[in-house]
């Protein structure tokens, strides 16, 4: 058997669900809408310094190649000297590498292989000093820039002479006359380094947040910022590296060189001769760190929420149902017979509403019962009375007709004994035709109490042969008339007879009518029993108050016969009783 659910505990689940869903629905939206919201401020804020940092990086190596162009080609800034082993330059020359402080080393390299190296960091500048033989990496270069023979920017290099990769930009230079060289102009990585660490968590970068060059190799050309000496150590084989070198868009969220959760952007370098991108990354978690505070904050306010609507929806729910409580406690009392209630209206809604209904209900059905009670007082009084009236009518005949005879026939035989025997055969004779009477009275008496002509030719012939008995005694003149009547039930036959019996009988005593009709026909499987006479009618009204009239015994048998009782009577016209039965009643 399925569990009993109150409507109480219905309507708080309802409202608890509705609430919550509402609410779930509310704070899952401002959730992912934040989320997204501080996604693109991060990714926004990201591809602003890379835009930035690129733009430095860009200007950076624009700038010092466009330098050495000036310096290569300037024969103003440089001359020669008379030592051999030496070459001299102009004070702008010197002080415009010194100063900007980008220049790690500065090399001259002759078409005979010769080197000579300037000392920036020295104030003293001597020129170039010769320093040996040109190396491979050197040698590399030069090769290079014959095949393109324009300035040269060269990936990152390492030698035994410094600790940090550089790289070099070469340029062609004359020194000594119609004498031919390159010019190398080493800068250190500390220069790059410089441009794109960030620390600064106000930077825009937070404290994950970093900017770092990679290289076609898939090596990093900057420092990182979690791992030490990372240049050309460091391989960076990520979504963003492998879709910035294929050409394929950029996507917003995915692994580190440290294999974590990043947002990242990339974008290529345009720098002469060297293929390099600059990436933007930071943690995920970091940027989403708003987003979880939210988070926890939209808990527990759906937490403090929930218990709301669920105080909320129990509050509703007992302010509802409590009068539908009453209602239906009281629908208990009135089942069980108590029908002296009255609940007050206190709301002017449905629930008032249905409280006025069952009021109402209460007070028809209080009605109602009261009526049903009086009419079974009266039928049961009709009862007795009928009955009284039978054990009456059955005293009176066996007092003056039976008993009378049997005290005849008594003595009749008591003169027998002082007769003599001549007049003995009349006496005999006498009281055989006393004896004769008396069976004819009880015989009387018997058809009244059970007619044997019902029993054995039907309710046809017995109202026929009642209606006869009645004109010849009381000089009524009574007329039946009836069409093909079908095969009735004994139960329904009685109670017609009986029913015809008792109006005539009222007729006779009360109307002091000279026609009397009785009409019985059958037609569409319902019969009708009417019965006219023109004698004097009464008042319908006061039905109640007359005494020995029979009508709640003919009320009551055409009720059991599942038929209606119509009842007319006028003072000067007469009385008229039309009784309807359906033929196909149970009873049948």
């Amino acid at each position: 058997m399925a569990r009993f659910i109150s409507l109480s505990e219905r309507l708080i689940l309802y409202f608890t669900l509705v609430g919550f869903s509402i609410t779930a629905i509310l704070l899952t939206y401002s959730y992912y809408s934040t989320q997204s919201a501080i996604f693109s401020r991060t990714y926004d804020q990201l591809i602003s310094v890379k835009t930035e940092k690129k733009i430095r990086i860009e200007s950076f190596f624009a700038d010092r190649i466009k330098e050495i162009e000036v310096l290569s080609a300037s024969k103003s800034s440089l001359h020669t000297n008379s030592l051999s082993d030496t070459l001299d330059f102009g004070n702008s020359f010197y002080n415009l590498l010194r100063n900007n402080k980008y220049y790690h080393r500065v090399y001259f390299v002759s078409h005979d292989s010769s080197i000579y190296e300037m000392d920036i960091n020295n104030e003293l500048h001597t020129g170039f000093i010769k320093r040996g033989n040109i190396q491979s990496y050197q040698n590399e270069i030069i090769q290079e820039f014959i095949k393109i023979n324009d300035i040269l920017t060269t990936d990152y290099y390492t030698n035994n002479n410094s600790s940090n990769p550089f790289f070099v930009i070469c340029a062609e230079s004359k020194f000594f006359n119609s004498k031919n060289g390159y010019l190398f102009f080493e800068i250190s990585s500390e220069t790059i380094n410089s441009i794109m660490l960030e620390e600064n968590p106000l930077y825009g970068l937070g404290n994950t947040g970093e900017i770092y060059l990679v290289g076609n190799d898939y090596y990093m050309r900057s420092q990182s910022r979690f791992i030490k000496n990372s240049i050309n150590k460091i391989k960076v084989e990520t979504e963003a590296v492998t879709n910035a070198f294929s050409n394929q868009p950029e996507t917003n969220i995915i692994n580190d060189y440290r294999n974590i959760k990043v947002i990242s952007t990339f974008d290529h370098l345009n720098i002469k001769n060297l293929n390099w991108i600059v990436i933007a990354e930071m943690d995920y978690s970091e940027a989403m760190k708003p987003v979880y505070k939210i988070r926890n904050k939209i808990i527990f306010l759906s937490v403090i929420i929930f218990i709301l609507i669920l105080y909320i929806a129990y509050y509703l729910s007992k302010r509802i149902t409590k009068p539908i409580i009453n209602l239906t406690n009281a629908i208990n009392k009135v089942g069980e017979g108590d029908f002296n209630l009255e609940l007050k209206i206190k709301s002017n809604d449905e629930i008032g509403v249905l409280t006025e209904s069952f009021n109402n209900m209460s007070i028809r059905l209080k009605q109602k019962t009261d009526e049903l009670e009086k009419e079974k007082l009266m039928r049961l009084r009709a009862i007795i009375d009928g009955q009284e009236l039978e054990r009456q009518r059955l005293s009176r005949e066996l007092h003056d007709g039976l008993g009378q005879s049997l005290i005849a026939i008594k003595l009749q035989i008591e003169n027998i004994k002082l007769c003599d025997e001549l007049n003995n055969q009349t006496k005999i004779n006498k009281i055989n035709d006393l004896v004769n009477s008396t069976i004819d009275d009880v015989k009387s008496m018997s058809d009244n109490l059970m007619p044997a002509v019902l029993k054995n030719f039907g309710v046809i012939k017995a109202i026929r042969n009642i209606c006869s008995e009645y004109s010849d005694n009381s000089g009524i003149n009574i007329q039946f008339n009836f069409n093909t009547i079908p095969q009735l039930a004994d139960l329904i036959q009685n109670y017609l007879f009986r029913i015809v019996q008792e109006c005539i009988n009222n007729s006779v005593k009360h109307s002091g009518a000279s026609e009397l009709n009785v009409d019985l026909n059958y037609e569409n499987e319902i019969l009708t029993l009417t019965i006219t006479d023109n004698g004097q009618g009464f008042d319908i009204n006061s039905i109640t108050e007359i005494s020995g009239s029979g009508l709640p015994n003919i009320k009551e048998r055409t009720i059991l016969m599942n038929g209606t009782f119509n009842l007319f009577s006028d003072k000067s016209s007469g009385t008229k009783i039309i009784i309807t039965i359906p033929i196909m009643s149970p009873l049948q």
